[in-house]
């Protein structure tokens, strides 16, 4: 159970919101054996040059709008001004990539999917999700800064399930990180996640509870 929601996720989900997705878990679990276990972090992305690139792009900017100027006006400046001025610009540009909106934008798509996917994949068996009985255990992973999701399905359900069957789940987890609603992209992707396991998987006459249904929050 979640006790304390971290200030960077606070405008998006309370407590009372984690205890949502916890209960659509236990939900969803009564009607199948299969174990789902819902996980945030805020990034994926190990680091960055998305400062240096900020810098870069803003002494660029300063360096075009110097020769429109002289090129348009004949006005040349001061070089000393210049320089004062080419400083700013880079410490301007250094300090907003820094700002988490434009360091996404800097940071290339393909390279936040890859750490995205490495992160879920660590959290998989972090999770002990591998060691479920008959393999049954699914990953619902959203990483905040980067605003993808990853749905990670052990050997027992990727037997009868193609990694197409979860592209509603990832839609709606990415929808509700994007939107400020977060609970209610868990609650539909869990939901569709019981709808796809439990033809496969009913629950069992113990159905036993081998992972914890709360909501995991990392860094």
């Amino acid at each position: 159970m979640v006790k304390e929601i971290p200030a960077w996720l606070r405008s998006y989900l309370s407590l009372e919101g984690a205890s949502r997705i916890e209960r659509a878990v236990s939900d969803a679990e009564a009607k199948t054996s299969g174990e789902i276990v819902p996980m945030l972090v805020y990034r994926s992305t190990v680091s960055s040059n998305s400062d240096v690139l900020g810098a870069l792009l803003a002494l660029l900017l300063a360096l075009c709008i110097k020769h429109i100027l002289v090129l348009t006006m004949g006005w040349a400046g001061h070089d000393l001004l210049w320089s004062i001025g080419f400083v700013i610009a880079g410490m301007s540009g250094y300090m907003l990539a820094r700002l988490p909106a434009v360091e996404r934008l800097l940071i290339p798509r393909k390279d936040q999917k890859l750490e995205t996917e490495r992160r879920a994949m660590l959290a998989f068996y972090e999770a002990g999700l591998s060691a479920t009985e008959g393999r049954t255990g699914i990953l619902l992973f959203v990483s905040f800064f980067e605003r993808q999701a990853v749905v990670l399905a052990d050997q027992g359900i990727a037997r009868h399930c193609k990694p197409e069957d979860f592209q509603e789940l990832i839609h709606d987890l990415v929808h509700g990180a994007k939107e400020h609603k977060l609970v209610e992209g868990f609650e539909k992707a869990i939901a569709r996640c019981q709808g796809i396991l439990t033809p496969h998987f009913p629950p069992s006459a113990s159905n036993p509870n081998e992972l914890k249904d709360y909501l995991r929050i990392s860094w």
